[in-house]
């Protein structure tokens, strides 16, 4: 008895020390700033269904005449206007989920969901872990994994439905191995359908998940009542959303995919842009001083991988495939603390934030050679929700985004699948493989803390300009920085944020601000991202009295540097009479 106490407890306070670090590292950060802009689409989606109990958004534009083609309330491709009406163009269960805990609780508690979804994906780690392994130290080790050597850390302190994706995806699975010829199996594996149902509401990735789950289920767990129960359940969920989105957008996936699916993509064949796809979105490290070895990295790990599998080379194939994994991953990671950009920008594969993606690429042959099915059926649910993803994005559309979060479902898997390849295969693995593995487990520790060193950073950077541009003197505020109307998104509703499109937008903004009896503006205007003209800038303080404000800058985001200008017009000769501003 005292045995069992003693492997709770180690299980129990585990997860109780993340909990707590959770909350210390979300309690730190400022709560009026964002890390993307992606994050403001749903906080201003968030607020809307929160006030008025609609999806439409506030135009400060509405009702205004001879409005300038080089100035819109919100800037393109995921913001969109129908019926006269703007809204966003992402989907929006997560939006209108939050707005809930928003109207109740306020703006911390609404960034808790993604907290809460973290906490979630970890202990449904956890829970997988201890079914699979009946060990809860290996149970425990698998938690810390998640929790600290992935994306699960940084996306648990955004304002993203990541996190709420991935929490109900792995608790899908943990029920349905807890189902497995159980009292109430099809019963319980329908509830497993419901939770991966869910998954999807959340992201797009879920169908992926789904399906790998389902194509799992056919190989290793066939019976046509449990993929009836399992399709009937996630049916349940995902039908009304389908519905929805078809009616909303004439696609069954929604705007966001519509949107998303027209977008540019690169020049040249259809191979050659897949090729770039998969080499984007899995192996794609932060190499600026040896950028070419992208191009190579990938065909080195898949060929030592593949050529670890012939008995008579496997030593020395291992060695290579290990070799380049640790040091290249490990310059990443230098490079992704040490260069301004600080992983801000492209470095957003599955390999730069998770290198124990290159163990489970290694011992795929050992994973598939298990005597247990559970671990074959979990490599088969991991490789769909690796090799899949990639053929559906467009690496020539990439953000401001870290890690792979297109595969945040699988990475508690991932953790899961280390943990048996690390202490439950026995003598199947070298003790090259077991340090290497180690050696990697380190790595996504190091990739993780500075993930969370970077959004610590940007979020104390930003908050600067919300906090400024939060005072009542700031009313209308104009600028040409495409990001910036979602980077103040808690006080968009409060003021008239104007974006500038075009050279030419903010000589056509004075006369129409001038025409409707706005006497000030401010320009928040970028050091190293400028879309109008300095010729422009010139003829305003022509025109106005023109006066520098704050200036905001930090050594790691050179690109956001931004300064705050106000612009007053020059009363004209005679009298002057403030008419009534028609831009609220």
């Amino acid at each position: 008895m005292t045995e069992l106490l003693d492997r709770r407890y180690c299980f129990a306070w585990t997860l109780a020390v993340i909990v707590l670090a959770y909350l210390i590292m979300f309690a730190v950060l400022p709560k009026e700033s964002i890390w993307i802009s992606d994050e403001g689409n749903r906080i201003m989606s968030v607020q809307a269904y929160s006030l008025n109990g609609s999806k439409a958004l506030p135009d400060p534009l509405n009702g205004i005449t001879n409005i300038p083609s080089g100035i819109r309330a919100y800037p393109k491709p995921y913001f969109i206007q129908k019926n006269g009406q703007w809204r966003s163009a992402y989907q929006l269960f997560f939006p209108w989920l939050a707005s809930f805990v928003y109207s109740a609780f306020g703006r911390t508690c609404a960034w808790f969901i993604a907290v809460l979804g973290g906490l979630l994906t970890v202990l449904g780690t956890g829970l997988l872990a201890r079914k699979l392994f009946g060990d809860d130290l290996h149970a425990s080790l698998a938690m810390v994994l998640c929790a600290f050597c992935t994306p699960v850390w940084f996306y648990s302190e955004t304002f993203l439905e990541t996190t709420g994706a991935s929490a109900f995806a792995v608790l899908s699975l943990w029920l349905l191995l807890e189902a497995k010829e159980s009292k109430g199996e099809i019963l319980k594996i329908f509830g497993c359908g419901i939770l991966a149902g869910i998954s999807i509401l959340f992201r797009e990735e879920g169908f992926i998940f789904a399906a790998g789950t389902g194509l799992a289920m056919l190989i290793w767990y066939f019976s046509w009542k449990r993929v009836a129960a399992y399709g009937i359940g996630a049916a349940l969920a995902v039908i009304p959303l389908l519905i929805c989105n078809y009616v909303d957008s004439n696609s069954i996936f929604g705007m966001h995919h519509f949107i998303y699916s027209h977008l540019p993509k690169a020049a040249g064949s259809f191979m050659k842009n897949q090729l770039l796809n998969y080499s984007f979105y899995l192996f794609l490290l932060c190499l600026p001083f040896w950028g070419q070895l992208n191009l190579f990295l990938p065909w080195v790990l898949l060929g030592s991988a593949g050529l670890a599998a012939v008995p008579k080379i496997r030593r020395p194939a291992e060695c290579l495939f290990l070799s380049a994994a640790i040091v290249c991953c490990g310059a990443s990671t230098w490079c992704n603390i040490m260069t301004p950009h600080g992983g801000v920008f492209i470095y957003q594969s599955l390999l730069d934030h998770v290198p124990l993606f290159a163990l489970f690429l290694l011992c795929l042959p050992v994973l598939f050679r298990s005597d247990r099915k559970e671990i074959r059926f979990l490599t088969v649910v991991t490789l769909a929700g690796i090799f899949l993803p990639p053929a559906l994005l467009n690496h020539d559309q990439p953000g401001m985004f870290w890690g792979g979060r297109h595969f945040l479902d699988i990475v508690p898997l991932l953790c899961i699948l280390s943990v048996h390849l690390l202490l439950r295969t026995g003598e199947q693995l070298s003790r090259a493989v077991r340090t290497g593995g180690w050696l990697l487990v380190i790595l996504s520790l190091a990739a993780n803390v500075s993930g969370y060193a970077v959004l610590n950073a940007k979020r104390n950077f930003a908050a600067g300009y919300v906090q400024e541009t939060a005072k009542p003197e700031y009313q209308v505020i104009l600028t040409d920085m495409y990001w910036m109307p979602e980077e103040l998104a808690w006080i968009h509703r409060e003021k008239c944020v104007l974006l500038m499109l075009n050279a030419d937008s903010l000589d056509q903004a004075r006369p129409f601000l001038r025409a409707n009896g706005i006497p000030k503006f401010h320009l928040l205007l970028g050091r190293n991202y400028r879309k109008i003209t300095n010729e422009s800038v010139q003829r305003t303080i022509d025109e106005c009295d023109f006066k520098p404000g704050r200036y905001f800058s930090h050594p790691m985001f050179g690109f956001f540097e931004c300064q705050l200008f106000e612009c007053t017009f020059r009363k004209p000769s005679g009298p002057w009479k403030d008419p009534k501003p028609a831009v609220k």
